[in-house]
């Protein structure tokens, strides 16, 4: 009886922990320029802004922009410097990206969509702006 119960309670305490959230794997992806794994990460359409475009795109026009950009300028380092949770839920994070061309202000945005976070707002810009 009392293992039955222990186990009852370990396989319901999976439903009650925090969803997982991608922000890790996500920096891992965005050193390596693994813009195919990332681009798993975005929503079907996602808000995209690197420099030289800013634009609503597909999750497979989103993944040949960022690709281009990591070939131009081969990301080294992620740093977050601010993150949290709007009252609509949505999942912010803002850092930033350093490249072999500089270092670049990013930042996105992750909705959550059934059980998983997809990134729904992605931006690199100049880093003319303290954050």
């Amino acid at each position: 009886m009392h293992s039955s119960v222990i186990a009852i309670l370990f396989f319901l305490s999976g439903y009650m922990l925090p969803q997982h959230d991608p922000t890790n794997k996500i920096i891992t992806l965005l050193k390596a320029g693994n813009t195919k794994a990332l681009s798993t990460h975005f929503t079907t359409k996602i808000d995209l802004a690197v420099p030289g475009t800013d634009d609503v795109y597909s999750r497979a026009q989103a993944e040949l922009i960022l690709k281009k950009f990591f070939i131009k300028n081969q990301p080294s380092e992620v740093t977050i410097v601010h993150q949290g949770t709007s009252k609509l839920g949505i999942q912010y994070r803002i850092g930033s990206l350093k490249t072999s061309t500089g270092e670049y202000r990013l930042s996105f945005n992750m909705k959550k969509d059934t059980d998983k976070f997809y990134i729904q707002q992605f931006r690199i810009e100049e880093n003319d702006a303290d954050f």
